[in-house]
C-alpha cells in the first residue's frame, strides 16, 4: 500500500482556476490501475462548523458517525473560491 502524501496549504485551492489545466493537459493512457496514496491536506485558518457538516451529511445520506464526508472538502473549496 502506498504511503501518505501530506500537503500544508497557505490557502484553499482556486478550484475554478485549475479546470483549464485539468481539462486541457494531455496525459498518457492508463495501462494499469495503481492504488493511489492517501492525501492529507491542511489549511491554516479554515474552521469547520460541526452543524454544517451534520446537515450536509444528512442531506447526502452519509452516516453521521462516519466523520467528515469525503466530498465535503470539495464542496467547501467550491464555495470559498
Amino acid at each position: 500500500m502506498p504511503g501518505t502524501t501530506r500537503l500544508k496549504l497557505r490557502r484553499l485551492p482556486q478550484v475554478w482556476a485549475t479546470y483549464p489545466w485539468v481539462l486541457l493537459t494531455r496525459r498518457p493512457p492508463m495501462s494499469e490501475f495503481v492504488e493511489p496514496a492517501d492525501i492529507v491536506a491542511a489549511v491554516d485558518g479554515v474552521v469547520l462548523d460541526g452543524a454544517d457538516i451534520a446537515r450536509y451529511a444528512a442531506m447526502c445520506g452519509f452516516e453521521p458517525s462516519a466523520g467528515l464526508p469525503v466530498t465535503f472538502p470539495h464542496v467547501l473549496a467550491m464555495l470559498c473560491t
